[in-house]
């Protein structure tokens, strides 16, 4: 899959390119935090999980699963912004090969990625420049209730 949406860091750079595509970091610390006390109440905790992190940017935080927790069965990726997703496949590409089988970086939307979003056990999205109405995360709430398992 090709994608081309601009690569976006602030909306006054380029104030015309959708600002849902602005990049941020996430804090590897309380990342750790939240993907443990999710898998916490899952039978098996982290072994066999599968992590799902939408909006994955150049891959730091999938990367950092699948180093972090070997007993995981997989950490996938999917970023729409195609120069944050080379970054990541560049990165992934140095892993050792271990770590690179137990990682998927994928360009595209979460929406059209079905399969991916169906092997989810967790799901990480940080969410801050999504489209929403109000409070609600609109497209994105809906591709999560269209397409996550039950």
């Amino acid at each position: 899959m090709h994608c081309r949406a601009p690569c976006v860091y602030t909306r006054t750079v380029a104030p015309q390119v959708d600002g849902a595509l602005t990049y941020g970091e996430y804090d590897l610390g309380h990342f750790c935090a939240l993907v443990e006390r999710a898998c916490a109440d899952r039978p098996g905790g982290l072994e066999g999980a599968t992590l799902l992190d939408c909006g994955s940017g150049c891959g730091r935080l999938v990367v950092a699963a699948s180093a972090l927790w070997p007993e995981m069965a997989r950490a996938i990726g999917i970023e729409k912004v195609e120069p944050l997703h080379a970054l990541g496949i560049a990165a992934v590409a140095q892993l050792p090969a271990e770590q690179q089988a137990r990682l998927s970086l994928l360009c595209g939307d979460a929406h059209d990625l079905t399969d991916a979003m169906r092997q989810a056990d967790v799901v990480f999205a940080y969410s801050s420049a999504f489209a929403s109405q109000g409070d609600l995360l609109t497209d994105f709430s809906y591709t999560c209730g269209t397409r996550l398992r039950a």
